[in-house]
């Protein structure tokens, strides 16, 4: 490596290392960082678990299946809902992992509706949108009373 590249690798790392004392010393800073990396943490452990398989996914019959047996609301009407909500969600986002579904629910629908599903899966959660959800609502409503 030459002289000057080394130079400005020496500079740069310097740098670097100031930057972090100043954060470590700076609460205010340290903070902004901390809630910075929360998505890059949850992101992290998400790859790492995915990729050693240590994590339940399920398919859309199967999240149904669950979500249908957990849910303590049993009327013909809720259950069409949490079947077009969770066909929603699968059609509009690429679910890797159970916790995403549990989150997505209980963001959704609330403890109320599944008690079961631990409040720590929120952070895996995704949004609906509600008019989508909607048009599968109303299609299966009329599927499901013909």
């Amino acid at each position: 490596m030459n002289k000057e590249i080394e130079k400005l690798i020496k500079i740069a790392t310097k740098a670097i290392f100031e930057e972090l004392i100043d954060i470590i010393k700076n609460k205010e800073k340290r903070e902004k960082l901390l809630e910075l990396l929360k998505p890059l943490k949850v992101n992290a452990e998400s790859f790492i678990k995915s990729k050693v398989g240590k994590i339940n996914k399920e398919s859309l019959d199967e999240a149904i299946e669950i979500a249908l047996e957990k849910c303590t609301k049993k009327d013909n009407e809720n259950q069409i809902r949490i079947t077009a909500f969770l066909t929603s969600l699968y059609k509009l986002h690429k679910i890797e992992r159970g916790a995403q579904v549990g989150g997505s629910l209980l963001k959704r629908f609330g403890e109320s509706w599944f008690p079961a599903i631990k409040k720590r899966e929120l952070s895996y959660s995704f949004d609906v949108d509600r008019d989508i959800e909607n048009l599968f609502y109303e299609k299966l409503k009329e599927d499901f009373y013909k």
